[in-house]
């Protein structure tokens, strides 16, 4: 007999989705008569066997209803058409629950987040002993202001060479040497970055040498993402009349734009970072003791869908505040690619399931096969243990799509 089909490892049963289909099959063919069946022979070589016999060795089966089952079973595991059903209906929280505020650092606007020291020194699961004090010190690095950053340093480099650990030498009490106060909470700057200033020329640059419709399309996704909305909005219309006049992008930026409140020209603006910040929103309070206004910045949790344009290949993140603000203005070149859509690639000729949507690289697809019932980050620790074997192909099980024209590829599955 040969081998060819068999393996050393240890199988497990339900590896994927088709298990279901066979315990469907067995179901729908276990019948009262079926089960009469097999009392009735196990009753007569209970008899056989005798009082001695030990009733474990007996068998327990009879006549499938239908012969060569397994084998029909292969040719419907083989061949089933397996189908997800799509779950469209947004849920989950609109923003995360801590809030963050900006502050300007070399002309760009950064978001921060209010921390206790203990927090900055508290460990990751990841980190190692020897990492540890390096990951608290990068941390350290990026308090605001400087002068707060720079006792907080001096202090726990001081702490460390006495012998503490990271987590002791922060435990205690830093005190401000200028107002002598205990410092408990310092603003400690995202590595995300809200908005950063640029003059109009900066903004019309062409550094990738594209065509005159790529660069006026780069250009317009620049304009799109000015802040506020009110320079936007006149920054846009002016483009857009120049840009009729037969001006290349340059050529309608490099003339002065005036504001139409101050008369002023409009030298420089804010343009918000790609992800975060354009999901982002201002929430303005007055403080309970003191008379004074507030702004603080809630970001968005995670996202509802990302949106592909296939006719100019990008793509962009959409939260889920703003899907349920715009749902959905329809288009054939656009495409929206949700969690557990099923997705036909056309570079394998292999159906996938999305199970995440990544905010990495401007979007990230992570998909398992089909048939797949893991998520993926278990298929991806299974793989880290059996990477070596020749006949494993990872790619074939899950993956993840960042590439623009990759994702305008992919098809979208409607429910079977």
């Amino acid at each position: 007999m040969e081998d060819s089909g068999k393996t050393s490892r240890r199988i497990e049963k339900r590896i994927d989705h088709r298990h279901h289909l066979i315990d469907a099959l067995v179901i729908g063919l276990t019948s009262r008569g079926l089960y009469q069946k097999m009392a009735n022979v196990y009753k007569k070589e209970t008899e056989k066997a005798g009082a001695s016999a030990s009733k474990r060795n007996i068998p327990l089966n009879a006549e499938p209803p239908i012969r060569h089952i397994r084998k029909l079973a292969l040719a419907l595991v083989r061949n089933c058409n397996l189908t997800h059903r799509r779950d469209r209906w947004l849920g989950g929280p609109l923003f995360a629950e801590q809030p963050l505020a900006i502050v300007e650092i070399d002309r760009k606007d950064w978001f921060v987040q209010r921390k206790t020291l203990v927090e900055i020194a508290r460990k990751s699961r990841k980190s190692k002993d020897e990492g540890w004090e390096k990951t608290v010190r990068d941390r350290i690095d990026k308090i605001h202001p400087s002068s707060i950053r720079k006792i907080i340093k001096d202090e726990f480099d001081r702490r460390i060479g006495l012998g503490m650990n990271p987590k002791e030498a922060l435990s205690e009490p830093v005190f401000d040497r200028q107002f002598g106060n205990a410092i408990r909470r310092v603003k400690v700057r995202s590595k995300d970055w809200f908005a950063q200033k640029e003059t109009l020329i900066e903004i019309a640059k062409n550094p990738k040498k594209l065509n005159d419709e790529g660069w006026e399309i780069m250009v317009r996704s620049r304009i799109d993402r000015i802040h506020p909305s009110s320079i936007r909005d006149i920054i846009k219309e002016e483009f857009d009349r120049r840009i009729g006049l037969g001006m290349n992008p340059d050529e309608a930026l490099s003339e002065p734009i005036f504001d139409r409140k101050s008369g002023n020209p409009i030298q420089e603006v804010k343009v918000l970072a790609k992800g975060r910040a354009e999901g982002s929103f201002l929430v303005k309070h007055k403080g309970i003791i003191q008379n004074k206004q507030f702004e603080k910045y809630i970001t968005a949790d995670g996202y509802a869908y990302l949106e592909v344009d296939a006719r100019q290949e990008n793509a962009r993140l959409v939260t889920l505040r703003e899907a349920t603000s715009n749902r959905f203005s329809k288009s054939g070149d656009i495409r929206r690619f949700f969690k557990n859509d099923t997705i036909y690639d056309p570079e394998d000729g292999a159906y996938y399931v999305i199970r995440q949507i990544i905010s990495g690289a401007g979007g990230k697809l992570a998909m398992t096969r089909i048939t797949e019932s893991k998520t993926f980050d278990q298929i991806q620790a299974a793989d880290a243990k059996i990477r070596k074997m020749g006949d494993y192909d990872y790619h074939k099980r899950a993956k993840k799509i960042s590439d623009k024209k990759r994702l305008s590829s992919l098809r979208i599955m409607p429910d079977g």
